[in-house]
């Protein structure tokens, strides 16, 4: 029978968590590079044509609307965000600059559409009341869009790139009950499969990888290196552990895991008796989600 990593039942320990904060971080100082540029320079790397295009379009766009009153003057207060969300996902550095340019600029095209009214109409309460509200509305609400939105574009792109450099994602592997059940999901699936259950075992995920028929896991145990390999491939040959510990020695790392969700070869099971290497098939893997 293939052998058992030690696990405990220890509080669920993730990285998603400690990812999330480093990224953050890494948002946090995307503006830092272009602090240091030559103002002429960051000038010149702004995305003006979208600013001037969307900014004052949208400062008109509001006075009017704000003005029709009823409904649409609802509407009018949620195109100051859009507006934001709009230009946020078309640049991808100078965020602080492109939102604080954003809100002037909108707000400046605001109160020209106002100024011309009431050059036209005269001074009325509604029309000097819209420009009060400009001031107040379009400043900030813009540049919230383009931040919250230029992070949200950061976050996909860095997925995206996680991605690409993983060569694939870990799926859900649905409701798992049977050997069967186990035995029928793809790579992906079992991955995720193996992911959640390490975890409820005390395991932190660092970082996977797809490699051809396989998948690799960097984790920690314990604040310990472990590597896990996983393959849905039947009856696993002894050189899925030898490859792994050749990894294992070359990474510095003294402790691994083969995980299949079918079977070993007896000279598999054989040579990892006295490896530091744990062959775990997918019977044995069953038990472990008990």
């Amino acid at each position: 029978m293939a052998s058992q990593p030690p696990v405990m039942d220890e509080p669920q320990t993730t990285t998603e968590s400690t990812r999330a904060r480093e990224s953050a971080s890494a948002r946090a100082t995307d503006d830092a590079p272009a602090a240091r540029k030559p103002l002429g320079v960051v000038v010149r790397e702004l995305r003006w044509w979208v600013l001037l295009t969307v900014g004052i379009g949208t400062g008109i766009l509001w006075v009017a609307m704000l003005l029709q009153g009823g409904a649409i003057q609802i509407l009018a207060g949620l195109l100051p965000v859009t507006a934001g969300i709009v230009v946020g996902r078309r640049i991808q550095q100078h965020v602080t600059w492109h939102a604080v340019l954003l809100g002037v600029v909108t707000t400046l095209a605001a109160a020209l559409a106002l100024g011309v009214l009431i050059a036209v109409i005269g001074p009325a309460p509604a029309l000097l009341q819209a420009l009060l509200f400009a001031v107040i509305t379009l400043l900030p609400f813009p540049a919230f869009g383009v931040i919250t939105s230029a992070k949200s574009e950061q976050r996909r792109r860095e997925m995206r790139e996680a991605q690409a450099r993983r060569g694939g994602r870990l799926e859900r592997p649905g409701r798992v009950r049977s050997i069967e059940d186990l035995r029928a999901l793809s790579l992906p699936q079992l991955g995720g499969y193996v992911a959640d259950l390490f975890r409820r075992h005390g395991f932190l995920i660092k970082d996977y990888r797809f490699e051809k028929d396989r998948l690799d896991f960097q984790v920690t145990y314990e604040d310990e290196p472990w590597l896990l390999r996983v393959t849905t491939a039947e009856k696993v040959k002894p050189g899925a552990a030898v490859e792994l510990t050749q990894r294992m020695k070359a990474e510095g790392v003294t402790k691994g895991v083969v995980i299949t969700s079918m079977d070993f070869q007896e000279s598999a099971i054989r040579w990892a008796k006295d490896k530091p290497v744990a062959l775990i098939d997918g019977e044995t893997l069953l038990t472990m989600n008990d």
